[in-house]
């Protein structure tokens, strides 16, 4: 998911399969983006992250979130080394963690909420406010993910009825 704030910041939600790359760069540059202000991975599977590292080569990115699971591949390993090289900031997405989005946009992520032997519960899950309208993006949380998202909600004092719910 791409999203464009009214004060110009960009925040990516994952980006597909590396094969994927060619498409996603190309609606990119339809939209006119050059800078991705946020790029989240909402977890280490490669239909998630794959195309994660072409946009941290070629694109210039502020910071990344991404949760504290990992996987043992390539993709993966090749990401954290691409973020390195580029030393772009990369922050724990976790329940609690706010993002920067400028001044109108509100998002912070209520997952993962625990610690999951699951990476698909163990996905970062944002929610996004732009004036009354709101945004749920879950990556591929599960049951029991799901579970605990709705608590950290109510830990949070944040209101988990939304307009758009992304699963």
């Amino acid at each position: 998911e791409l999203i464009e704030t009214p004060d110009g910041k960009t925040m990516l939600i994952d980006t597909g399969e590396s094969s994927e790359s060619n498409k996603l760069d190309s609606v990119l540059k339809e939209q006119g983006i050059t800078k991705i202000d946020v790029l989240i991975g909402t977890h280490p599977h490669t239909d998630h992250i794959g195309g994660m590292r072409h946009i941290v080569e070629e694109y210039n990115v502020g910071e990344i979130y991404m949760p504290d699971a990992s996987a043992n591949t390539k993709t993966f390993e090749k990401l954290l080394d691409a973020i390195e090289a580029a030393d772009i900031p990369l922050y724990e997405a976790k329940s609690g963690v706010n993002i920067a989005l400028g001044e109108y946009v509100e998002c912070c992520f209520l997952g993962p909420a625990a610690d999951y032997a699951d990476l698909n519960d163990a996905s970062a899950v944002a929610m996004l406010k732009y004036g009354d309208t709101s945004f749920l993006f879950t990556g591929d949380a599960e049951e029991e993910a799901e579970a605990d998202i709705v608590e950290a909600a109510k830990a949070h004092n944040i209101d988990l009825k939304t307009d758009v719910y992304k699963a």
